[in-house]
């Protein structure tokens, strides 16, 4: 008896197999503590300058995979990350390269503030977003859904906790974005992963 409970536990849990995480950007806003005169800073960092389209200087710092925008008040925004390593070493660069290439001086340390988290996701089973706009609307862990199929094929779903959206899509692959650090989409992604298993929200 109890074997038979537990063939069928495993069974159960080879259909619906564990979804996989991966971070795919992590945007972050930066305080250098320091203006930079961009006329200067765009001509000896050989960085992208056209004041007239966008005001910040954008410079691609290739061996570490991140693009900076860096703007005159000192402001600059980091994306392109994998990592919050890649992020710190991001600004590490920069503060050494426009302090010692192009005088810029500073003061204090920079203030470095994580802004977005974007994770692709896969729940290797295909979803049935009819039917989670229906269920998962009701349930109180869920803020929000929007789902008009005729205008876009995914299902944007919104968590109370961590406080993400999941876009979902009927092949099982799903993005989370809104994330504050690295564990929130895991996190989000195994509570929707509960659901869908708990209440059978997935395609057979």
């Amino acid at each position: 008896m109890a074997e038979d409970e537990k063939e069928e536990g495993s069974e159960k849990d080879e259909e619906f197999p564990e979804p996989d995480v991966t971070i795919q950007n992590i945007v972050a806003s930066v305080d250098l503590k320091g203006e930079v005169n961009l006329d200067e800073c765009s001509v000896i960092l050989q960085g992208e300058y056209e004041p007239e389209q966008f005001p910040g200087l954008v410079y691609r710092l290739k061996d570490i995979g991140t693009v900076v925008l860096i703007f005159r008040s000192g402001k600059m925004v980091c994306t392109g990350a994998k990592t919050r390593e890649q992020i710190y070493e991001s600004v590490k660069k920069v503060r050494e390269d426009l302090e010692k290439k192009c005088g810029v001086k500073f003061e204090g340390e920079p203030e470095i503030e994580i802004q977005n988290v974007v994770a692709s996701a896969d729940f290797h089973v295909p979803l049935d977003l009819d039917t989670i706009a229906e269920v998962l609307i009701a349930d109180e862990e869920i803020k929000g859904i929007e789902y008009e199929p005729e205008q876009f094929p995914g299902l944007v779903l919104r968590l109370k906790e961590p406080k993400v959206a999941m876009l979902l899509f009927y092949s099982g692959k799903a993005v989370c974005t809104g994330a504050k650090d690295e564990k929130e989409p895991e996190i989000a992604v195994k509570k929707i992963a509960e659901k869908i298993k708990k209440y059978g929200l997935q395609l057979s």
